[in-house]
């Protein structure tokens, strides 16, 4: 018997179809990207700039008023620099965002969810079911109809997100039974926003440029009296590695520095993640507490950052090259970078077309015609 007789042949028939709508997809894409930049080449060569660079003028962007401490590509600007500074320009600085990542607003509309929550027990005077229910209302409310309807299956889905809250107030880390209880001080306990001037000033109005955020909970320890910023994470897997990434992330550390101005005692940060997956979810709580000298290193840091990005936008308004960093991580973070194509092309603005709705379904693949295209 032959070692060919021993592999199963519908096996190899689903590899081989696997492998070919693989490459078709890859065809495709390589199509569409040539027949955008030959129908920018032709406008060019015509002297009929293509509408989006007509409209479009870089030393018109304004650079931004404050630097946010918020998780997310998406809110994060000082992470979205450090990623990838052609990424921070397109999003921040360009607002061409074209799509509503679902890691993201599912990751709000569970933050809302918990703020609801912990307002209706400990400040209302609820019991556990009235902040639960009130707590899951908040989150379904916010989650919103038409995003339940584009991400339903998904783990993250609105009913995924809702089970997650809770899970998180029966079995995570139930109100009436936790450890910690809000730190109340000049009404900031539950969660408060914050805006904090840093000492360098806007490249424009010469006004402080601020670190803006919000923390979800200033906690105090039942049992020692120690002070904590409590935030809540939503994950697809928790663990070692879950745990190990927050050591030295610039965020949990941004959050003491924030509350310390204000005046806390605050220790650290105490991350609450809760594992959202289609068979069930998880939570872990990871303690962050934060030196003297971390906090001052990082503060050094982003104020160092703060330069970069001022730099980044002088060369981004004289129409200086901006740098990309081209890497797996930057590219491929919370679900895939949306500028890739934009880098892929010696003319990007052929892709910053008007945007489709955020809300409408992905187009189906059309292999029809592909390969007489080609």
């Amino acid at each position: 018997m032959g070692a060919d007789s021993l592999i199963d042949p519908e096996y190899l028939a689903d590899t081989a179809a696997n492998y070919t709508f693989a490459i078709e997809v890859l065809r495709q894409r390589l199509l569409k990207q040539r027949r955008m930049e030959t129908t920018m080449n032709d406008t060019l060569a015509a002297g009929q700039p293509p509408l989006a660079v007509a409209q479009f003028d870089p030393a018109t962007v304004d650079f931004p008023a404050d630097i946010s401490n918020s998780g997310g590509s998406a809110a994060s600007g000082r992470e979205a620099f450090v990623a990838c500074p052609t990424k921070w320009v397109n999003h921040h600085l360009r607002k061409l965002e074209r799509t509503v990542n679902i890691h993201l607003h599912a990751g709000g509309s569970f933050a809302k969810g918990m703020e609801v929550a912990r307002r209706v027990f400990f400040k209302d005077g609820g019991t556990e079911e009235d902040a639960r229910q009130a707590g899951m209302q908040a989150l379904w409310d916010f989650y919103g109809d038409e995003y339940a309807e584009v991400w339903q299956g998904e783990a993250k889905s609105r009913d995924g997100m809702r089970g997650a809250l809770s899970s998180y107030l029966t079995t995570g880390w139930p109100l009436a039974s936790d450890y910690l209880e809000p730190f109340e001080s000049e009404g900031k306990g539950v969660e408060f926003d914050f805006a904090i001037p840093l000492p360098i000033n806007h490249p424009q109005t010469g006004e402080p440029i601020l670190y803006k955020g919000r923390i979800d909970w200033l906690a105090r320890n039942k049992q020692d009296g120690s002070v904590w910023v409590v935030d809540d994470k939503t994950t697809g897997s928790l663990g070692k590695q879950w745990h190990k990434q927050w050591d030295l992330d610039s965020q949990p550390t941004g959050y003491v520095w924030a509350a310390r101005q204000f005046g806390f005692p605050v220790a650290g940060v105490i991350l609450r993640g809760t594992s959202i997956l289609k068979r069930g979810y998880g939570h872990e709580e990871c303690l962050q507490p934060r030196t003297k000298y971390q906090i001052d290193d990082w503060h050094e840091q982003l104020v160092q950052d703060l330069h970069g990005m001022i730099t980044t936008w002088t060369a981004f308004q004289e129409g200086r090259r901006v740098t990309k960093r081209l890497d797996k991580s930057a590219c491929n973070a919370y679900g895939g970078c949306p500028y890739v194509q934009s880098c892929s092309s010696p003319n990007p603005e052929a892709w910053f077309t008007p945007p489709r709705d955020p809300l409408a379904k992905p187009l189906p693949v059309d292999m029809g015609g592909l390969l007489d295209d080609l």
